[in-house]
């Protein structure tokens, strides 16, 4: 069952971008959905955590967690600063040392103890 501390570790590894720890964290074919469409499959979506981490620092912070069964809803705040210049992430044009913070909220279905899909929504 998914709970506070499955998360601190999970949101502690995207903070450090600790690609190990996240790996452990998502089952193989696990699906992300977001505004910005689907990531299906682990590798493919740790190359897209790495390849926005090349643009810009990223902290993710807990603020509430309810979890049920396989099930999971958490609210987090995802905060962001520009690595460079002219940058275009998440809609936004950046400039080097540019933040922004974000408030999310993710629906979270776990199997065998990984992350198998997960659905993103702003809460800002």
């Amino acid at each position: 069952m998914p709970n506070r501390d499955f998360f601190d570790k999970y949101y502690g590894a995207l903070t450090r971008a600790d690609f190990e720890t996240l790996k452990d964290c998502y089952a193989p074919d696990v699906v992300l959905t977001h505004k910005g469409g689907a990531i299906t499959g682990r590798d493919v979506l740790l190359g897209a955590i790495a390849a926005s981490r090349e643009v810009v620092e990223n902290e993710v912070v807990l603020l509430d967690i309810v979890a049920e069964g396989g099930k999971a809803a958490v609210v987090f705040s995802d905060r962001f600063e520009a690595r460079q210049d002219n940058l275009d992430f998440m809609g936004r044009k950046l400039s080097r040392g540019d933040r922004f913070e974000e408030r999310i909220c993710g629906f979270y279905r776990f199997e065998d103890g990984r992350i198998k899909a997960v659905q993103m929504f702003s809460a800002s």
